[in-house]
């Protein structure tokens, strides 16, 4: 599964709440000034019966979501990316505001090679 996180609340009670890394994302080479940051996501746990209370995430406000990315952004430091859990194609973004999970490269080579039939169909129908 890979190395992921879950949310406990002040009482350190287990939520149903996972958060787990892009993993697909690349960083640009050079990194811009400041850098770009690895997006956290987070999604309730599949199949997860030993939580003792639901973590309402999509009511975290932008202080939560940032104190959330601090305490988790050490561990990129400790072990290779690879180590973690991607995020699923479900998950919703923690922090930094705006970013969405990269897609899977067969996803992205689906989508690539559906626009260009599409774009064939297109070009036959307009002759």
């Amino acid at each position: 599964m890979g190395v992921h996180y879950h949310y406990l609340n002040w009482k350190k009670e287990r939520s149903n709440a996972l958060l787990s890394w892009d993993t697909r994302w690349t960083a640009p080479v050079p990194q811009p000034k400041p850098p770009i940051l690895r997006a956290l996501f987070v999604e309730p746990h599949g199949k997860e019966n030993n939580s003792d209370f639901e973590a309402k995430y999509w009511l975290w406000g932008p202080n939560k979501r940032q104190s959330m990315y601090e305490a988790c952004e050490p561990d990129l430091r400790k072990w290779p990316i690879e180590e973690f859990k991607c995020a699923s194609n479900d998950s919703s973004i923690v922090h930094p505001p705006g970013r969405t999970l990269t897609p899977h490269s067969t996803a992205v080579a689906a989508a690539t090679a559906k626009a260009t039939l599409k774009a064939k169909a297109l070009r036959k129908r307009r002759r």
